[in-house]
């Protein structure tokens, strides 16, 4: 995919967004981190007007990736040559699929709020961001006529490992489509002699309830579901492990109806000696993913944790398991976890830990691509 355009804006807008942002870095992290809670982003239009000033962005960010051994431009902004202007300005646009590439975005309308995604780097830990790098989502009100952006809020898209860069698109049936590059610049535990390095996410269907994003799979994943476990009303104390709840390639739905216990964990891709948790601590209202004891060789992040942004009245975990990554949905997408490790395949068991009792329903599918 690339960062073309969307329905609501140019890709200018956009460019002049990412542009900006990226100089004045610094000034973004204290207006998100140190309290504040509005900014205005001025948009660019893509015109003879402005000619000068995108030019001169233009030459700057080619200068950066000369000088940096970097490609941070969206494919459309070089595709042409930009000295007959008038001809770059009617040939930038780009709102049908060519040669491959479908039209995306990270500046959208979504449920009547406007949405903007950014990849910032750096970053300390608050209780909505992890350290390093993060992929968070801004959502505010757009001015048409101006080509302002107010916001107000600013949140994080996961809060798992690996998550990064994500893209946005428009379905044919009006469903606003995200997928995310499952890496970590900081933390790449590939194995030595890996033969191939990160991957991308389920697709996710975005939806606004309550003032946030909601993301979940998207329902055609439903087509490839096979060979259903249920169990209904199972009682979870200590370790329980199911002889038909096991494998690397995945679809399962943990709801947890009752519980009196500190602590429940699913440890996933799991055997003797291997195992990856993600570990509910219901007092704390906490979540700690851990995949120390996955495999990985590398002095890399190998815990995470992240404070529950949902009611912990329901808890209901949707694991989405593919051979060397995990994407987590907690209540209904309204937070994720994604992780990659590689963990050998033949270690495919899932276990159930908890501290004290938990009655839980379990819908289990495996996924299979003809």
């Amino acid at each position: 995919m690339r960062l073309i355009n969307s329905e609501v804006t140019s890709t200018f807008k956009v460019l002049e967004m990412k542009s900006r942002m990226k100089k004045i870095g610094e000034m973004l992290s204290f207006q998100i981190f140190g309290g504040s809670k509005f900014m205005a982003l001025k948009l660019m239009k893509g015109s003879l007007q402005y000619k000068n000033q995108i030019i001169e962005m233009i030459k700057e960010w080619k200068s950066y990736n000369d000088t940096h051994d970097a490609n941070t431009s969206p494919w459309a902004i070089f595709k042409n040559d930009y000295d007959d202007f008038e001809y770059y300005l009617n040939n930038l646009e780009i709102s049908t699929t060519d040669d491959g590439f479908v039209p995306d975005s990270t500046f959208f309308c979504l449920d009547e709020e406007y949405i903007l995604i950014t990849s910032p780097q750096d970053l300390c830990a608050t209780e909505e961001f992890h350290n390093g790098n993060n992929s968070v989502y801004y959502m505010g009100k757009y001015d048409k006529k101006q080509h302002v952006f107010h916001y107000e809020r600013v949140y994080s898209l996961d809060d798992g490992f690996d998550f990064y860069a994500p893209q946005t698109m428009l379905a044919p049936d009006g469903r606003r489509i995200m997928i995310g590059w499952m890496q970590s610049w900081d933390s790449n535990i590939r194995p030595a002699d890996q033969k191939w390095s990160c991957m991308m996410t389920i697709p996710r269907e975005l939806h606004i309830e309550q003032g946030r994003i909601l993301q979940n799979p998207v329902r055609e994943i439903e087509n490839y579901h096979r060979n259903a476990v249920c169990y209904q009303n199972k009682e979870i104390s200590g370790n329980c492990q199911m002889e038909d709840i096991h494998g690397r390639v995945l679809d399962m739905t943990v709801e947890i109806v009752l519980g009196d216990f500190h602590q429940f964990t699913i440890s996933f891709a799991q055997n003797e000696r291997y195992h990856t948790d993600f570990t509910i601590q219901k007092d704390s209202k906490m979540i700690e993913m851990n995949r120390t004891y996955s495999g990985m060789v590398r002095d890399a992040a190998a815990i995470r944790k992240s404070k529950i942004k949902t009611s912990t009245d329901k808890l209901q975990l949707r694991l989405i398991l593919d051979k060397y990554s995990a994407e987590i949905f907690l209540n209904d997408g309204q937070q994720v976890f994604s992780s990659t490790f590689y963990t050998p395949l033949e270690a495919d068991g899932i276990r159930f830990i908890c501290d004290g009792k938990a009655v839980v329903n379990i819908e289990k599918y495996e996924i299979v691509v003809d």
